[in-house]
């Protein structure tokens, strides 16, 4: 057998699985969907809509995409990774086929978290079911020191800074964000939201496009609206590449998860690898991770709730919070990846092999 992985779609700029590959066995391979499987032991596939570059696919490449699960299906183990139940940014009929044409034809689920294993061992009894954790982002980050990334990004030694790497995903999120952070008590707070939501502004009316040579009214509420003038914040709007994050992570010191209704985050483990305190929402595959290492989690229905644990999170990075590496180590991604090693091979050597956790 061949140890060869096929992940048929462009590489994703999550670059959770890096380190995975980097140390894995196995070898893993970007393609598309008309990549030959030949000499494939397994199909991986990440996210449903990364099939389709994140666009939403027509009935057309429905059918097209579960021909080629029958081909996959009867020449090589197929493998999903649940980072998310559905799509983050709305669900449509056709969105709802794509997942479902996914879960029917694998062999095999992998989880980041018991929680979502144990509810999806009663939906797919039939189908091969593993908890694999997510690995920490050892590559390609770089942890700087925090008085240089706080010399070179501007930030004053004295600040408290809070950041969210990942992305802020809809009004409600951002909303969660601006009124935990503005009821923090704490003096010289300083909020990084490299990702944050940005509010578009609907603002028409006769005369607005005369007068935009003098003054453009919709940038003007868009720029007030999204608080760029509040010397609290400091917001940009898209990808952040992994040196920038890097230096924006070593300056911060505490990591907030803005989720209100998600399974997994990634941004726990790159807070873990930061050395950083992370606080985060008790929902999902989040809180097992959160709970384990005693960290702050909130309600994201009660914003009282949130300012508490970003309370608390200050008292553990003032009294010098440090993860301990005897339970660090079940993420570092060589161990991790040694579990899909064995996970992969088992699968491949035992195609009947009936749901199971690790």
């Amino acid at each position: 057998m061949e140890k060869r992985v096929l992940i048929p779609a462009l590489k994703p700029e999550n670059v959770f699985f890096d380190g995975i590959e980097k140390a894995s066995t196995w070898q893993f391979h970007y393609g598309n969907l008309n990549t030959s499987v030949k000499g494939y032991a397994v199909v991986l596939i990440h996210w449903p809509e990364h099939l389709f570059n994140w666009q939403e696919p027509t009935k057309e490449q429905l059918n097209l995409l579960e021909q080629r699960l029958k081909i996959w299906q009867n020449n090589t183990r197929i493998v999903y990774i649940m980072h998310n139940e559905k799509r983050h940014y709305g669900m449509t009929t056709n969105f709802e086929t794509l997942y479902k044409l996914v879960y029917n034809y694998c062999h095999a689920i992998v989880h980041l978290g018991a929680f979502s294993c144990e509810t999806y061992k009663l939906k797919y009894p039939q189908k091969t079911q593993v908890v694999i954790p997510h690995p920490l982002y050892q590559v390609p980050f770089k942890n700087y020191d925090k008085t240089y990334a706080r010399q070179k990004l501007g930030i004053k030694s004295n600040q408290h800074v809070v950041i969210i790497p990942g992305a802020v995903r809809s009004l409600k999120e951002r909303d969660l964000v601006l009124k935990a952070f503005n009821k923090l008590k704490i003096k010289n707070k300083l909020l990084l939201a490299p990702h944050m939501y940005y509010k578009k502004v609907s603002c028409e009316f006769p005369g607005r496009y005369r007068i935009r040579k003098y003054i453009d009214i919709k940038r003007l509420l868009e720029y007030i609206h999204n608080n760029e003038y509040n010397k609290k914040y400091r917001f940009s709007y898209g990808f952040v590449p992994p040196e920038q994050l890097s230096l924006l992570m070593a300056a911060a010191d505490v990591v907030f998860i803005p989720r209100i209704n998600s399974l997994n985050s990634g941004i726990v483990f790159l807070g873990m690898t930061f050395n950083k305190v992370v606080v985060g929402p008790e929902i999902g595959n989040i809180s097992e991770v959160l709970h384990r290492f005693n960290l702050p989690m909130y309600n994201p229905n009660n914003i009282s709730s949130v300012t508490k644990a970003l309370n608390k999170a200050f008292q553990m990075y003032k009294n010098t919070y440090t993860y301990p590496e005897e339970t660090l180590q079940n993420y570092h991604p060589k161990n991790v990846a040694a579990k899909w090693d064995t996970f992969l091979q088992a699968l491949c050597n035992n195609p009947q092999q009936t749901t199971h956790t690790q």
